[in-house]
C-alpha cells in the first residue's frame, strides 16, 4: 500500500513537470511571435502626411499712374506797362492798370466773346490816347474819392468798342464820367503776324483822387 502511494505521487509529480515544462515553453515561444507581430506592425506603419504647403499672398497689382499729356499753359504777355499813370492836373488822376490784361485775353466767362487768345498775340494793345475824365462836381464839393474798373473790347482801329463797367466805388458816382471819358481813348491794336487783331477783356481802371 505505501508503495502504491509512492509511485502514485512520483507520477503525479512527473505529469506536473511536463506540465509545467511545456506551459514554460509555450509561454517563452508566444513572446517572440507577440514581438513578431508588434514589429510586422510597426514596419506597416505608414508616415504622417507632411503638412500642406502655405502659399504666400501675392502682392496685388499696381495700376500704371495715368500720364498727364496736357500741355502746359503759355504764360500770358504781361501788360502792366501798355498803360501807365497820368496825372491830369490837380483834381483827377487816371491810371492805367492793365496787370491782369493777359489773362482776360485768354478768357472770362463772365466776359464778352473773345476773339483772340494771349498765346496768339504778338503785340498786346496800347493806349495811343488818353481823355481824363471830369470829376463830377457833387462828389467834388462832398470831398468823394473813388475809382470804375471797366472791362474793354478794343478794335483792329484801336477803337474802344465796348467798355463795361464790372466795379465801381463808390457806386453810381463817377460812372458816368469814367465811361465818358474812357469810350474816347484811342489804342495801338493788339497785332498777330503784323496783322491788327480786335481783343476782348482787357481791364482799365480809372481812379478819381483829390489833391489838395
Amino acid at each position: 500500500m505505501g508503495r502504491a502511494l509512492g509511485a502514485a505521487a512520483i507520477m503525479l509529480l512527473g505529469v506536473t513537470g511536463v506540465l509545467l515544462g511545456m506551459a514554460w515553453m509555450n509561454g517563452y515561444t508566444a513572446r517572440p511571435a507577440k514581438a513578431a507581430a508588434v514589429e510586422a506592425t510597426a514596419i506597416e506603419l505608414a508616415p504622417p502626411p507632411p503638412p500642406p504647403k502655405t502659399q504666400k499672398p501675392r502682392p496685388p497689382r499696381q495700376r500704371p499712374k495715368p500720364t498727364n499729356n496736357a500741355r502746359p499753359r503759355t504764360p500770358p504777355p504781361q501788360l502792366g506797362s501798355a498803360l501807365s499813370a497820368v496825372s491830369l492836373g490837380a483834381s483827377t488822376r487816371v491810371q492805367g492798370d492793365l496787370s491782369r490784361a493777359a489773362d482776360r485775353l485768354v478768357g472770362d466767362a463772365a466776359g464778352a466773346d473773345l476773339t483772340m487768345t494771349a498765346s496768339a498775340v504778338d503785340e498786346p494793345p496800347q493806349a495811343t490816347s488818353r481823355v481824363a475824365p471830369a470829376y463830377p462836381p457833387a462828389a467834388r464839393r462832398q470831398g468823394i474819392q473813388g475809382n470804375v474798373v471797366f472791362r474793354l473790347t478794343i478794335g483792329a482801329d484801336g477803337v474802344v468798342q465796348q467798355a463795361r463797367i464790372v466795379a465801381a466805388e463808390p457806386p453810381g458816382v463817377f460812372d458816368d464820367a469814367a465811361r465818358a471819358a474812357i469810350e474816347r481813348w484811342r489804342f495801338r491794336p493788339a497785332r498777330y503776324q503784323g496783322v491788327a487783331q480786335t481783343v476782348t477783356g482787357v481791364e482799365q481802371t480809372i481812379r478819381f483822387e483829390l489833391t489838395r
